[in-house]
């Protein structure tokens, strides 16, 4: 008996190069086009809030002359004393020509658009198939969290995401200097970024690192050589350690020197800037930014942040964990989960916590979970998340969940390539047997077979069996083929179901819009507040009323700089600001659903409404 397994053509295994690269540019433009539009709609009917005025004034400010000024806050003055974020700079030279809210949302669209590139990458070299790099670049674009945080303002998480990706494919092509310049670049981002960094130096140390596969045009496969065990130890060390105490280090230096140093004397871990009335009050030098008529910054001035004995400030993201025993640093949160384990086990696991949890990993068809050393990956972020009772921490549409795609990715990348491997240990089998029957049989043709021995040998992935000319003649490539294409389609079918599932965030920025007439009524309200007026204002409004110098939250927050009176008291970093002249609301507002904080102002003798219109407000100071 004769058996002779024939290969598949070229054209039906793979995409060309030319095709792949023309394919995954398609896609990244595409999904730049649809985003762009649809944030450039979301910011003019009104689907933006306060996030953006913190990024947006910190940039127009230092176009200014005044790097990084944060009005918003009672602790500081400057957005590094929220957290420290220098990679803000670089919207800078954008803003500087554009002047625009959208120069900022098309660039964290870019940005974010950029980064289904080494995702592209690392599943084509990885799983051997540039159709495996767009399946995986695919899912990256339609993973909700990615869409939702792309109309959402925080413009460095994104950043610090595209980065990491870049850095980890570098990482799996050992190829040292960009990996560290890409890791160390996320760290300029945002304080939490470098626990992931870390991350990503563990995962080095203790994950393998293949010569990378590449692919040598259309005729070639990837060919896994693993490296001896002494170099692939020292390969691990080159690049694990670096990134781990590099990103503990940044991360502690950020936590504990950075962002207080831009934090008022006084300003508690709460994010308030509290001085005690027993207490004398010093007048110290702090930079407080006057107007000029034109509604730009000159000049400066000084004015009491606090008093003395005080100290430096503190950095008010721990006091997100004070529930923790009353934590008042990162060292009481890592003792206080160390020492009290039932406690944090009741804390974490709990259902809706195993839901956002459950709603992370399902957008790529749970396949993260046939990976565990990319779990690392996960861990600061689910931690920082889980250990927390906040409702947007615990949201998979919010910010705080974008640092834990890069580990997603990378999980179900890999993990993808596992389950391959499971296939086509079966698929060997098979292969096996039918080399059995044509030794005994009869003749087996020699260019199209190998020995059960030599097929026992072979270890490399399946879509590696794909493309290999001599592994792949004892497999039935045919059945082969149609089966991998076919589990591409599971990360991108579960990628899309979740993200429709949860309400697409794109189709939701047109259906939740303001309505033409709102929109009008708004604008006019807004143009009728003078551009060197301080005024307060609720979320969807604030991002309509920059650039401005002074302007705030209403109703104030525990971290607003006024006081209930609408004075800004002596411990404010701007109480040499121009008095609150203006306050325009939106009736329709979360927060002013109960009516009490309109209805305390209608009655203050203080202020008088100016005009109202579609449930809009603007009062003025009297």
């Amino acid at each position: 008996m004769s058996v002779t397994i024939s290969q598949p053509s070229s054209t039906s295994r793979d995409l060309s190069a030319r095709n792949g690269t023309l394919a995954i540019a398609v896609l990244i433009i595409g999904y730049a086009l649809v985003m762009g539009v649809a944030a450039w709609y979301k910011y003019e009917h009104f689907g933006y809030g306060y996030d953006q005025v913190d990024f947006e004034q910190a940039v127009w400010a230092t176009t200014q002359g005044h790097p990084f000024f944060d009005s918003r806050f009672n602790f500081t003055n400057v957005i590094f004393g929220m957290d420290f974020m220098p990679a803000l700079a670089a919207w800078v030279p954008f803003y500087a020509i554009f002047a625009s809210p959208h120069t900022m949302n098309l660039l964290e669209t870019a940005t974010i658009a950029l980064g289904a590139l080494p995702v592209y990458w690392l599943a084509r070299d990885v799983i051997g198939s540039r159709l495996a790099g767009l399946a995986f670049a695919a899912t990256y674009l339609l993973y909700p969290t990615i869409q939702y945080v792309n109309l959402f303002p925080d413009y460095m998480r994104p950043l610090a995401t595209t980065l990491l990706l870049f850095a980890i494919y570098y990482l799996y092509r050992r190829r040292l200097l960009p990996t560290l310049l890409f890791a160390f670049a996320a760290l300029l981002t945002r304080t939490d970024v470098a626990l992931t960094v870390a991350m990503l130096g563990g995962y080095a140390l203790v994950a393998p690192l293949p010569n990378p596969p590449l692919l040598q045009g259309r005729e070639s496969a990837p060919h896994p050589n693993p490296l001896p065990q002494g170099e692939r130890g020292n390969s691990r060390l080159r690049f694990g350690l670096p990134l781990l105490i590099g990103g503990l280090l940044y991360f502690f230096v950020s936590v504990y020197a950075l962002v207080p140093a831009f934090t008022y004397p006084c300003a508690n871990s709460a994010g308030t800037n509290v001085v005690n009335p027993n207490q004398s009050v010093a007048l110290t030098a702090t930079p407080v930014l006057p107007l000029n008529g034109g509604g730009g910054l000159t000049g400066t001035g000084t004015e009491d942040p606090g008093s003395s004995g005080c100290g430096q400030g503190s950095n008010f993201l721990i006091g997100y964990y004070s529930h923790l025993g009353g934590a008042t640093s990162f060292g009481e949160v890592i003792k206080y989960v160390i020492t009290h384990p039932i406690d944090v086990a009741q804390l974490v696991f709990t259902l809706p916590k195993m839901w956002y949890v459950l709603l992370m990993l399902l957008p790529g068809a749970l396949l993260v979970l046939l990976y565990p050393p990319a779990w690392l990956l996960l861990l600061p972020t689910f931690a920082l998340n889980l250990l927390t009772n906040r409702s947007s921490q615990l949201d998979s549409q919010t910010h705080y969940q974008i640092l834990l795609i890069p580990g997603l990715m990378l999980g179900a990348i890999f993990g993808f390539d596992q389950l391959l491997r499971w296939l086509a240990k079966g698929m060997r089998h098979e292969a096996r047997g039918m080399i059995e029957v044509g030794a005994s049989g009869g003749e087996v043709d020699p260019t199209s077979a190998l020995s059960a021995q030599e097929v026992s040998e072979k270890g490399e992935p399946l879509f590696a069996h794909t493309y290999d000319h001599t592994v792949s003649q004892t497999l039935p490539q045919h059945s082969a083929l149609s089966t991998q294409h076919w589990l591409l389609l599971l990360p991108v079918a579960a990628a899309l179901i979740v993200n429709l599932a949860l309400g697409n965030p794109v189709l939701s920025a047109f259906r939740h819009g303001e309505s033409n007439a709102r929109v009008a009524a708004a604008k006019a309200m807004i143009a009728m507040v003078p551009i060197d007026a301080g005024v307060a204002a609720t979320s969807s409004l604030a991002p309509h009323l920059l650039p401005r110098q002074f302007i705030y939250n209403f109703p104030p927050a525990a971290y607003t700089p006024y006081d209930s009176n609408y004075h800004f008291p002596p411990s404010s970093p701007v109480a040499n600001a121009p008095t609150l002249a203006y306050i325009i609301a939106d009736e329709n507002a979360a927060v002013l659903k109960d009516g009490t904080a309109l209805a305390a102002l209608r009655a203050d003798p203080n202020w008088t409404v100016v005009a109202e219109q579609q449930r809009f407000i603007l009062f003025k100071h009297r």
